[in-house]
């Protein structure tokens, strides 16, 4: 098979050593997994991607629809990039969308649809691409060859949606440019790139799987997680359901993620059930792309979640953490504004606070006449406008809800990469029923040199934060669940 010949001369090439050697093993997936179903290897494998796309010295992608090792897409050029979106004329934004067009053509690609290749681009980002014949694929820069990686094109998606985004600010609605920008998008070229799991888990629900169960069985690497079959605690010949393997995933990401876990929003309004776990609606705001699970093994998340299964039937799920009302919060804010001893400046205030809407049942109707409703970047692509349109929605939430209760379960706190400053996430959760809370949104909010009596409060200490802990969905189904499978509106509940 001179493709396969091709292939083991390119990984003699790519060797660390920078000097071509004999390669002892290459690894297929297509042929070293066993594509039988319940068949216990393939199990088996399905649970070491990690381990092998990690440990292997070299990793390729090997296109089905590249034909030569020349690019036809030129990655080099990106001369576009040089000016500012708004600065483009109708003689050069006929170049700029040619060169973004055949940079679609490239994602047209099988390979940028299938399931489980997005589980291996985010294990092995530094992956070259192959053609068809099995050859490393070259493109030039400015009149050097350079061997084209995943990294390339990831970068180069993120160079172009940021560009559409920019477009699309200055045209609002349906362009070539949201077209371009969606495309990547799907393609989950922002995701890969921001290395951020939980944006995977949305992209992971647009790729192909052959059966199901793939896409929980396709992604749960990315984690480090062993689901379903491919557990080693799994019994032979066991099966599950896709329901099952999601809710272990969530239960999983719940427990080793508390942080991350929650650093979504739901686009469709949900069961207050399952509002515990991601799902195919849910979206991880741009905003927290940068969120990662790569913290220090002495971090300490200030929550904990927890699922009890000694009961029978569906089985709670459970918070425990520090809280604080949501008005209070916002009215420490509104005081960092006003105080003089505050020592950063007011734009710093502005983006102090990111509200995230998740729409919940109860909330469905009513959303439509709060403030935010028209606005068609919510929640997709960002929060609600800093300041007075902030405080705004926040009055809205409150009266919505009132007299119930309404928190914020302070999630963690992140160091910002690469700037000398922390920020803050915390779950906005009402009381629907004593000790059973559905989630409404986040809220971020920013530590800027804050030196004043306010600081522990800011950073989830002090007296205005309270110890919390009660029932958040729950795992499994019975025939008595309609209780908690919807919530009553307000409308409903004052009738």
């Amino acid at each position: 098979m001179p493709q396969l010949r091709n292939v083991i001369h390119a990984a003699a090439t790519l060797c660390p050593e920078k000097e071509m050697r004999p390669v002892d093993f290459i690894w297929l997936d297509i042929a070293c997994i066993d594509q039988r179903e319940s068949e216990p290897r393939s199990a088996a494998e399905v649970g070491r991607q990690a381990a092998i796309f990690k440990g292997a010295q070299t990793v390729f992608i090997w296109m089905t629809t590249m034909p030569s090792d020349r690019s036809e897409h030129d990655f080099g050029n990106i001369d576009w990039l040089w000016l500012e979106p708004s600065q483009h004329t109708e003689e050069t934004l006929p170049n700029v969308i040619t060169a973004m067009l055949g940079f679609l053509d490239v994602l047209c690609d099988p390979w940028f649809s299938s399931l489980w290749t997005l589980q291996e681009a985010y294990l092995r980002p530094d992956a070259y691409i192959l053609s068809q014949p099995g050859r490393l694929i070259v493109y030039d820069v400015y009149g050097d060859e350079t061997i084209l990686a995943l990294r390339d094109i990831l970068v180069y998606g993120v160079n172009c949606e940021g560009f559409c985004n920019q477009r699309i600010a200055l045209q609002p609605g349906v362009s070539i440019w949201t077209q371009i920008r969606d495309r990547i998008n799907e393609r989950g070229l922002i995701a890969l790139r921001a290395r951020n799991s939980m944006a995977l888990l949305g992209a992971a629900t647009l790729r192909n799987a052959s059966v199901s169960v793939d896409r929980v069985y396709g992604i749960q690497q990315v984690f480090g997680f062993r689901l379903g079959n491919s557990s080693l605690r799994s019994e032979p010949n066991q099966t599950f359901t896709l329901q099952e393997l999601e809710d272990q995933l969530g239960e999983n990401l719940l427990i080793t993620e508390p942080f991350l876990s929650q650093s979504h929003v739901f686009l469709r309004a949900v069961p207050l059930r399952d509002c515990w776990k991601m799902n195919a609606r849910s979206v991880v705001p741009t905003k927290l792309l940068k969120l990662n699970s790569n913290r220090s093994r002495n971090y300490s998340p200030p929550c904990s979640f927890w699922v009890d299964h000694c009961r029978p039937g569906p089985h709670p799920v459970h918070w425990k953490g520090p809280t604080i009302s949501l008005k209070r919060l916002a009215d420490a804010f509104h005081w960092m504004v006003t105080n003089s001893e505050v020592a950063f400046l007011a734009d710093d205030i502005d983006r102090a606070r990111q509200h995230h809407l998740d729409v919940f049942p109860d909330i469905t109707e009513e959303f439509h006449t709060s403030p935010e409703a028209q606005h068609e970047y919510l929640p997709k692509y960002g929060p609600i406008p800093q300041g007075e349109r902030t405080a705004q929605f926040i009055e809205w939430l409150l009266q919505t809800y009132s007299p119930r209760s309404v928190e914020v379960l302070l999630l963690g706190v992140e160091l910002e990469h690469g700037r000398d400053q922390n920020y803050a996430l915390g779950l906005i959760f009402v009381e629907h029923e004593p000790g059973i809370w559905g989630r409404v949104g986040l809220c971020q909010w920013w530590m800027l040199r804050v030196r004043s009596a306010k600081r522990g409060l800011f950073e989830g200490e002090g007296p205005e934060w309270a110890a919390g802990e009660g029932v958040f969905g729950y795992v499994g189904r019975s025939g008595k669940d309609e209780a908690v499978n919807t919530i009553a509106t307000t409308k409903e509940q004052a009738n």
